[in-house]
């Protein structure tokens, strides 16, 4: 092994040691009879030259956990709130489009193309609305709930035009 590497070997060691404490409570340097530096939680009876590694602590001050659970509620109420709002958006151009002639079938279907509108503003309205729909069922980890495509049909893509 060349130096070089020993030394890499031998800080990733420590790092990997002083990263997770709960491997060891209290953390031992000694040399052995050899003069090789050793770490662990236990040193040997034999050891020379013991000393106690300072860990560093994970405790959380009371302060900084309070605050970070009042900011915590303040995320979920709102999420609850963006939520109820995603909900209401999601009614309406249900309820828009369900009012119309539905081409596509579903919430997501749009009323038929108005006079003087272009194929590509019909297909954008088409869009705007699977895509409000599609938002009041989607999850915080990116799925949707139950009834989705039920209630709002096939999911449009964007269209390409502009």
């Amino acid at each position: 092994m060349t130096p070089r590497l020993f030394v890499v070997c031998a800080i990733a060691g420590v790092l990997l040691v002083l990263a997770s404490p709960s491997i060891a409570q209290t953390l031992y340097r000694w040399t052995d009879d050899k003069g090789q530096v050793h770490l662990s939680d236990k040193p040997p009876a034999n050891a020379k030259d013991v000393k106690v590694v300072p860990m560093p602590r994970d405790d959380v001050p009371a302060s900084d956990r309070a605050a970070a659970q009042t900011r915590a509620a303040a995320d979920r109420a709102r999420l609850q709130q963006i939520d109820t709002q995603r909900a209401a958006v999601a009614a309406q151009a249900a309820a828009s489009a369900a009012g119309g002639d539905a081409d596509k079938g579903g919430a997501a279907g749009t009323a038929a193309k108005q006079p003087g509108e272009s194929d590509c503003a019909f297909r954008q309205r088409a869009y705007q609305a699977s895509a409000a729909c599609w938002g009041g069922f989607r999850l915080a980890n990116g799925g949707f709930k139950e009834g989705a495509l039920e209630k709002c049909g096939p999911p449009q893509s964007p269209p390409a035009c502009q």
